[in-house]
């Protein structure tokens, strides 16, 4: 066992004194920021990093995980490849859809669970189980109908969401060749 996690003295980091919490403070007023291309873009990262911690925060119910939310927004991201703010707004959109459909998948799995599970569907085969809490979970209420209304309208939100990107993205390539100077080959040479 290691005994360093025994140790306080050693596992406990010791408290900053005043002199050292204000000699950071004054290094941090010289700071410029990252310089090199590197540097600029690991910073960008952890800027979209805590924007994406924030929409966590407020999509995520307690018994979901906040790391396979950020691995949606990473997938999503290896696939887009966001250039600028509005493309990563975008990506969230998408991630936040994608979300909140899988969580509607699970509800209604947990629904047709429960009823499958009633003591008077015991006697029957599985797919027989099936149907009937299927059967028995659209009969108690609109429940499952509710599910696939918001099934619907989530997935409708996600595809929007591509199709938005895009035509941004469309656009972007519209402005930037429109800019773009017009030379022939054989004026390169006159």
């Amino acid at each position: 066992m290691n005994n360093e996690l025994l140790d306080p003295e050693i596992a406990t980091p010791k408290p900053r004194t005043p002199a050292q919490r204000e000699a950071s403070r004054q290094n941090g007023t010289h700071s410029r920021g990252p310089v090199t291309a590197i540097g600029k873009a690991t910073s960008a990262r952890n800027r979209t990093r805590k924007r994406y911690n924030i929409v966590a925060q407020t999509i995520l119910i307690e018994c979901e995980s906040r790391a396979a939310f950020h691995r949606t927004i990473a997938s999503l991201e290896r696939i887009f490849l966001p250039q600028d703010p509005y493309e990563i707004s975008l990506i969230e959109m998408m991630a936040v859809a994608s979300w909140r459909l899988t969580r509607l998948l699970e509800m209604e799995r947990a629904a047709m669970l429960i009823q499958k599970l009633a003591p008077e569907t015991a006697a029957y085969e599985p797919a027989a189980r099936a149907f009937l809490a299927y059967q028995s979970a659209n009969n108690s209420g609109n429940t499952l109908e509710h599910i696939h209304r918001q099934s619907d309208r989530l997935d409708r939100q996600y595809h929007s969401a591509v199709q938005s990107l895009e035509r941004y993205r469309r656009s972007q390539a519209d402005k930037a060749s429109d800019q773009a100077p017009n030379i022939a080959p054989g004026d390169l040479f006159a």
